[in-house]
C-alpha cells in the first residue's frame, strides 16, 4: 500500500509564486468573487495552503494568490511539491473540475493538452473521475472555430450543438451552412448528427423529396398524394432546402416537374413545411 507523502506547510512571499501557464482556466479576471475572497482573506486569512512547485509555480490556488494581493498579503501558506507538467496540468484541471470552474471548452483543451502530452483518453478518464467516452467526445469541441467555441464557453450555444458542428470543422463553408441551417430552423444536435459529410438530408431523406415527374405540382397542391415522409419540421426544412436547389438546378431542363423553386416552396408547404 502506497502512503500518502507528508507535505509540510511553509510560509513564502507573493514575489516567489508565480501564476501556472498551464493553468486550464487561463488568467484570472477580478470579478466580484474574487473581491469577495479577498475581503475574506483579509478578515480571516488563508486556511488552505497553496500548491506549489519548488521553482514557485502555482498549481493549486491561483484565486487564493490573487485574492492575496488584493488584501494586502505579503506572505502566504503553502506546500511544495515536486511535479511534471503533465502532472501539474492533471492536479489543476481536477482542482477545477471538483470546483466546477471550468467552462465546457477550457475543459476539453485540457484534455487535448493531456492527451497531448501522451495519456490516453482512457487514462486521462481515471485521472480525473470521468468516462473514456466523455473525456473523447467533449475533446471534439477542440476543433471549433473561436467564434463557436466562445459561444459555448459561454452556454449561448449547447455542448451537444457544438460537439455535432465539430464534425464539419474541417469544411469551413460546409460548417457554416449547416450552421445557417440550424438557426434558421431551429436543428437540434440529433438532426444535425444525422445529415451526410456534405452537411445535406440523409440520402433516404433525399430520395423520398424527388416528387415523381407524372404528378403535377398543381394536384400536389390540392391534395394529391406524394411519396414524401416527414418525421419532423425540422427535416421538412432540410427537404426544402433541398426542392428548392433541385428546382433552381433542374429549370428549363424540363426533367422534373417542380418547374421552379417557387414551385418547391409551394409544395412543400402543402405538405406542412413553413419556411420559405
Amino acid at each position: 500500500m502506497t502512503m500518502p507523502i507528508a507535505l509540510t506547510v511553509e510560509q513564502w512571499p507573493l514575489s516567489r509564486l508565480r501564476p501556472n501557464p498551464l493553468n486550464p482556466r487561463g488568467p484570472l479576471t477580478d470579478d466580484d468573487t474574487l473581491q469577495e475572497l479577498a475581503a475574506s482573506i483579509q478578515a480571516q486569512g488563508i486556511l488552505q495552503p497553496l500548491l506549489v512547485t519548488p521553482d514557485g509555480l502555482i498549481v493549486a490556488g491561483h484565486r487564493r494568490h490573487a485574492a492575496a494581493a488584493m488584501a494586502g498579503l505579503a506572505e502566504v501558506p503553502v506546500m511544495v511539491r515536486r511535479l511534471s507538467e503533465t502532472e501539474q496540468l492533471g492536479a489543476m484541471l481536477v482542482e477545477n473540475l471538483q470546483r466546477r470552474a471550468l467552462d465546457p471548452i477550457h475543459e476539453a483543451r485540457a484534455y487535448r493538452r493531456l492527451h497531448q502530452a501522451g495519456l490516453s483518453t482512457a487514462e486521462i478518464g481515471r485521472m480525473v473521475g470521468r468516462g473514456q467516452s466523455t473525456v473523447s467526445h467533449l475533446m471534439k469541441l477542440c476543433k471549433l472555430p473561436e467564434d463557436l467555441a466562445a459561444e459555448v464557453a459561454s452556454g449561448r450555444m449547447a455542448v451537444e450543438t457544438g460537439k455535432a458542428l465539430s464534425r464539419f470543422a474541417d469544411r469551413p463553408e460546409v460548417l457554416r451552412r449547416v450552421l445557417a441551417d440550424a438557426r434558421r430552423y431551429g436543428l437540434n444536435y440529433q438532426v444535425i448528427n444525422a445529415l451526410d459529410d456534405n452537411g445535406e438530408a440523409p440520402a433516404q431523406r433525399r430520395r423520398e423529396a424527388v416528387l415523381p415527374t407524372s404528378v403535377p405540382p398543381s394536384e400536389l397542391r390540392m391534395g394529391g398524394a406524394a411519396p414524401m415522409t416527414w418525421s419532423a419540421a425540422a427535416e421538412r426544412a432540410l427537404i426544402l432546402r433541398f426542392l428548392r436547389r433541385r428546382a433552381e438546378s433542374c429549370a428549363g431542363a424540363g426533367r422534373v416537374a417542380l418547374r421552379t423553386a417557387a414551385d418547391a416552396i409551394e409544395t412543400l408547404g402543402h405538405l406542412g413545411g413553413d419556411e420559405a
